[in-house]
């Protein structure tokens, strides 16, 4: 037996033209510092050609779970920054945080609704990531894929998700 080892046609994405939203997310506060804490020592051997393909990544390959950050990055380096502060603990205004259950019902009454939900989607196309990233913390459901369209990077490996320890 071999080990299947998937082969992506696509060519690395590269860096991107403008910020890029990066997500993470967890089912509690403490995992979502972990989940920083490994993506942060994961990406020490990354350079900026896979920078778009970790946000893909990120975005499209992980179940979002109700503790949320989001901030928007233009480089590697920017990501690592904001990862060791916001485990840190200061985070500042650029890293976001939320938390869907406290949001639930209001992003539920607008995802309802067909013509509010095209408007929401096209926030990012219109370079709204700020408002993207906002609904998306309280738990807004967006199909990140939207954002590349046809030229969507390839998926990237990274560190899986940090359960919880029993005792």
């Amino acid at each position: 037996l071999e080990e299947y080892i998937a082969t992506d046609e696509r060519a690395p994405a590269g860096p991107p033209c403008g910020p890029v939203a990066v997500i993470l997310s967890a089912r509690s506060e403490e995992q979502l510092v972990e989940s920083a804490r490994q993506l942060h020592g994961a990406l020490a051997g990354c350079g900026d050609a896979d920078f778009t393909s970790i946000a893909f990544t990120l975005q499209t390959c992980r179940e979002a779970m109700e503790y949320r950050l989001a901030f928007l990055a233009v480089s590697i380096n920017d990501v690592r920054a904001h990862l060791t502060a916001f485990v840190a603990g200061e985070a500042g205004s650029q890293v976001l945080t939320g938390c869907v259950k406290t949001h639930r019902e209001m992003m539920a009454l607008l995802d309802s609704d067909t013509e509010v939900r095209h408007a929401l989607s096209g926030l990012g196309g219109r370079g709204r990531h700020d408002i993207l990233m906002g609904l998306w913390l309280r738990g807004f459901p967006f199909d990140w894929r939207t954002l590349y369209g046809a030229n969507a990077p390839r998926r990237t490996e990274l560190p899986g998700y940090p359960f919880a320890r029993t005792v």
